[in-house]
């Protein structure tokens, strides 16, 4: 008798909910969705195990996570535009997560020992910049936008070499 008592108290609770379910005698209705109290809890129609808090529609474990501006991150991290990140190996420079060490270049990270920002791309050090693509002067040269191997001529914007090829348009 309880059992039934126990459903028709659901049923007209989920009814209330405008979701009509059935769930079984331990358990309870949350968002068209059957629950057991004694693990779990539900909060703003979202089930979340005993303990745990909503953060935005999710559920977070307190002692181990927090909840900022609506986005769940490890107690130890910290937010930066949105994302998590780890203090310690990792600094936060205008909005983007780089490590610690690194600067920034057009919203790329970089590390300045091994690259260098050259308006706004990166390349490797020693590299130069030829119409937005880097290229090593040692190897390549630019012509007219064009990155080609030293030796080799520009004709009608392809790098062609002379003495092994001809350009069709002279």
């Amino acid at each position: 008798m309880s059992t039934i008592l126990t459903l028709v108290v659901l049923l007209i609770y989920s009814i209330s909910e405008s979701i009509a379910i059935t769930c079984a005698s331990d358990e309870r209705a949350c968002n068209a969705q059957c629950y057991k109290p004694s693990q779990q809890i539900c909060i703003n129609g979202v089930v979340c195990r005993q303990g745990q808090r909503l953060c935005n529609g999710r559920c977070y474990t307190p002692p181990q996570e927090i909840c900022i501006n609506g986005i769940v991150c490890l107690r130890s991290q910290q937010l930066c535009n949105c994302q998590c990140y780890t203090p310690r190996p990792e600094i936060c420079i205008d909005g983007v997560v780089c490590r610690r060490g690194q600067r920034l270049c057009n919203c790329k990270c970089y590390t300045p020992l091994q690259d260098t920002c050259i308006n706004g791309v990166v390349c490797r050090r020693g590299q130069r910049l030829c119409n937005g693509q880097c290229y090593t002067p040692l190897q390549q040269i630019c012509i007219s936008g064009v990155v080609c191997a030293i030796g080799q001529r520009l004709c009608d914007g392809r790098c062609y070499t002379p003495g092994q090829q001809t350009c069709p348009s002279t």
